[in-house]
């Protein structure tokens, strides 16, 4: 009879620690996001795009009241090196459109954004011909990696220092759900 209540109670506690104390963690679905992916060619869950069939826009919405369309062109010009940009208003944002840019100039401007404005910077790839390949993606908490969704709800991660080694980018989709598009799309002004 004791060794009942023993393995009972040892069960009790296991059930407790895995399925609602701290090693609850070991058995969720990690992404595959937090590791060193492979080059865009041999990663399994590479989704190459096309860069030049989006149109490709910045949203940023400044941590100071005292930024302007021009503060935006220069930052532009001395960091990023987009060829064009057409930068708008729009209440409290910003719309930038990168006319001429390549797949990793044009993500890399996200994060050199967000690191002078301070987090509210999205990059909105809307496709020219089918709005399910269009996509919404921020800089995640860990500045080697830019999450995102499609609209089709697939979530992705770009992995930051592989961004220029294919000019078809290096998108890597994920089975773990992160970002909702129209959850992302709702913070945006429109288009």
């Amino acid at each position: 009879m004791q060794l009942e209540y023993i393995l009972f109670g040892l069960l009790i506690i296991v059930f407790i620690y895995f399925g609602i104390g701290p090693g609850s963690r070991l058995l969720k679905k990690k992404s595959h996001h937090y590791i060193v992916p492979p080059s865009p060619e041999n990663d399994p869950d590479w989704y190459p795009v096309e860069h030049s069939d989006y149109r490709n826009f910045i949203f940023i919405k400044p941590s100071e009241n005292h930024v302007d369309s021009q503060h935006i062109e220069n930052i532009n010009a001395q960091l990023i090196g987009i060829e064009n940009i057409q930068v708008e208003e729009k209440g409290d944002w910003f719309r930038i459109e990168a006319l001429h840019s390549n797949f990793g100039i044009f993500h890399s401007a996200i994060i050199t954004y967000n690191d002078i404005n301070g987090g509210h910077v999205y990059g909105y790839c809307k496709h020219k011909d089918t709005a399910r390949k269009d996509y919404i993606f921020k800089q995640s908490d860990s500045i080697d990696y830019l999450l995102g969704v499609f609209r089709s709800n697939k979530n992705f991660a770009i992995y930051v220092d592989s961004m220029h080694k294919n000019k078809k980018g290096n998108i890597s989709i994920s089975s773990v759900k992160e970002l909702d598009f129209m959850e992302e799309l709702k913070k945006l002004p429109m288009l």
